[in-house]
């Protein structure tokens, strides 16, 4: 859902607004800067809304403010090993790698 709507917002609204200005030129539609200034509103409005949200869905789950990234180890073959292997997350805050 958020792919499609990133894209709305990010492909489909612009072209739309300029597709808009340019045949309201073309066929002399009178006031078409209010339609393509409430698009181009519009556009804004959703934008801000989805990078709340990419803000949000990056900064991970752990409550900080920092961002999870998972480190996992390659497992190996059975007949190489028996034991599990076990991943390490890393806490990125402030530029800043700390093992958790």
């Amino acid at each position: 859902m958020y792919d499609r709507l990133k894209w709305l917002v990010l492909i489909f609204l612009p072209a739309f607004s300029g597709l808009i200005a340019g045949l309201g030129s073309l066929y002399g539609i009178e006031n078409i800067e209010v339609y393509v200034g409430t698009v181009n509103i519009l556009t804004a409005f959703f934008g801000g809304l989805l990078q709340v949200s990419s803000r949000n869905y990056h900064d991970g789950d752990d409550g900080s403010g920092g961002s999870l990234v998972h480190s996992m180890t390659p497992v190996p073959k059975e007949d190489e090993s028996t034991s599990q292997t076990v991943g390490e997350a890393i806490l990125i805050k402030g530029g800043v790698m700390v093992d958790c």
